[in-house]
C-alpha cells in the first residue's frame, strides 16, 4: 500500500520517500543481540516523509 501512495504522489511532483530503516535491521548490526521491535517495525512500514519545502 505505501508503495502504490509513493508511487502516485512521485508522479504529481510531490517527492515522497519510505522513512529511513531500522538500525536493527542494517547489515553490520545482524549479529547483534536486539529486543522485540514489534511497534517500530509497524510504524516504519507504513511512515512517509514528504517535502518539508517549496525548493
Amino acid at each position: 500500500m505505501i508503495n502504490l501512495f509513493l508511487a502516485y504522489t512521485n508522479e504529481r511532483g510531490v517527492m515522497t520517500r519510505p522513512a529511513c530503516r531500522l538500525i536493527n535491521n542494517l547489515p553490520i548490526y545482524k549479529n547483534y543481540l536486539k529486543d522485540n521491535f514489534e511497534n517500530a517495525e509497524w510504524l516504519a512500514a507504513r511512515i512517509v516523509n514528504i517535502p518539508s519545502s517549496v525548493i
